[in-house]
């Protein structure tokens, strides 16, 4: 069995549902193990916060965390809307550089990109 690296980018807030389906899709392939990291800039940060009502959200988010799929949020978008660190959700982890830095990164290390 193979072992396949993805990033996928998301921008939008209204993006959410594609991205956790595409997820869905890439988990049940029979074809090998799937690491996968969510690098989330733009208005898509506004939903990482703690204290949002995305229950069915934060419940995929729970999920896939578990199954080896990395959730990031751009520290400089973060800094962009005015949301403290401490305000995002636990399961999202705030990259250290801004995304286009992280993006190269992992584009390095061989992850395959698809922007949503």
């Amino acid at each position: 069995m193979s072992n396949f690296n993805v990033l996928l980018h998301m921008a939008k807030n209204e993006e959410w549902d594609h991205v956790m389906n595409m997820i869905g899709h890439l988990k049940a392939s029979p074809e090998g193990e799937w690491n996968i990291v969510v690098m989330i800039t733009g208005s898509a940060s506004l939903s990482c916060l703690n204290y949002s009502k995305l229950d069915e959200l934060k419940a995929g988010i729970d999920k896939y965390s578990e199954k080896n799929v990395h959730f990031k949020v751009c520290c400089k978008n973060l800094l962009k809307y005015g949301i403290a660190q401490e305000w995002v959700y636990p399961k999202i982890q705030i990259t250290n550089d801004a995304a286009v830095i992280e993006i190269a990164r992992l584009l390095d290390e061989g992850y395959k990109y698809i922007k949503i």
